[in-house]
């Protein structure tokens, strides 16, 4: 497989059109802080979202991993449900969404590790994170596996809707 390829398949694995209901979400959390008066910093603002998408493609990839023997079985996939279709034969293997995943969430560790030493990020910001980060990988991966319980819609939505613009904002604050 041509290495052209392999980059095509990685970004359709990493599912970009996702990654923008962060963008928004979070840019909404830091509007409404501003909205409220309390000026925007930058590099805040930049650290937080870069945790977000980080969470965001780590869920994607565990996905992926999760679910690629099952998904590549589904002859109806959607832009929204069924995978990416980049994990098979032929395509990428699964070992590579699962060390994606693992990149991700060892660039979140660096990230908060380096903030958590600084002492900069509110208590709150903290926990938020840590619900984010809860939400994003158990999701996908056991035991939890929330996607297969019945309660990973609810749990994308809280996570997505309600959590990422109050870590915004909370960042901001």
């Amino acid at each position: 497989m041509s290495r052209t390829r392999q980059v095509w398949l990685f970004v359709v694995l990493s599912r970009p059109h996702f990654l923008l209901g962060g963008f928004a979400l979070f840019g909404l959390g830091a509007a409404i802080a501003r909205y409220l008066g309390n000026e925007v910093d930058a590099g805040m603002y930049v650290y937080g979202q870069a945790l977000v998408t980080l969470g965001q493609l780590m869920t994607h990839y565990l996905n992926e991993y999760y679910d690629g023997p099952t998904d590549s079985q589904n002859p109806r996939r959607t832009p929204f449900s069924g995978g990416s279709g980049a994990i098979g034969p032929g395509l990428l293997s699964r070992r590579t969404a699962q060390y994606a995943a693992i990149i991700c969430l060892a660039i979140m560790a660096i990230l908060a590790s380096a903030r958590l030493i600084r002492g900069d990020v509110p208590l709150v910001a903290w926990l938020l994170f840590l619900l984010l980060l809860f939400g994003a990988f158990f999701y996908s991966a056991p035991p939890l596996r929330l996607v297969s319980s019945g309660y990973g819609e609810l749990t994308a939505a809280l996570t997505v809707g309600g959590i990422v613009p109050s870590f915004a904002f909370a960042l901001q604050t």
